[in-house]
């Protein structure tokens, strides 16, 4: 916190030190989490399965503003067979594993960039404007997300 200040309603990162860590943290959730194979299937098939029950109108839109646990136990409780098969996918034992070259979904995320403001005392300029590690995070981040990832399902 002693890092930080407001500069014309803006939070900025007084210090180099304190904004690279912010990029880091940052990009360790989006892409080692986010862009993590198993991560990566779990979204891509809940999104699949709650796509066929608003086509079969089994939810509605209003059933978002439910909590997750409501809104799985919805679907549970639907007696549909296409959506109890999708939903078994979930609960099977399975590998799921990056692949390049044999793979069995790709997935592009929204590219997620982060250049924290950085005020030296006088002026106010992106952290990579000063930081070659933050620019070098960005470039990475920007590869990533735009590469997408490509994983191997095998179920067990």
């Amino acid at each position: 916190m002693n890092d930080l200040a407001v500069i014309e309603g803006k939070i900025h990162v007084t210090t180099i030190r304190a904004g690279e860590w912010f990029v880091q943290t940052y990009y360790k959730e989006v892409l080692d989490f986010f862009l993590h194979p198993l991560n990566v299937y779990g979204n891509h098939q809940m999104a699949n399965i709650l796509k066929i029950a608003l086509e079969k109108a089994i939810i509605v839109k209003d059933d978002f503003l439910n909590t997750d646990e409501e809104l799985l136990s919805f679907l549970k409780k639907s007696g549909d067979s296409e959506v109890k098969k999708e939903l078994n996918k979930l609960a099977q034992v399975l590998n799921v594993s990056e692949d390049r070259e044999d793979y069995s979904l790709h997935v592009r995320k929204k590219v997620r960039l982060i250049d924290p403001d950085y005020y030296d005392g006088a002026h106010s300029i992106p952290l990579s404007e000063r930081s070659a590690s933050t620019k070098k995070h960005n470039e990475v981040a920007k590869e990533r997300s735009l590469q997408g990832v490509k994983i191997k399902v095998t179920y067990k």
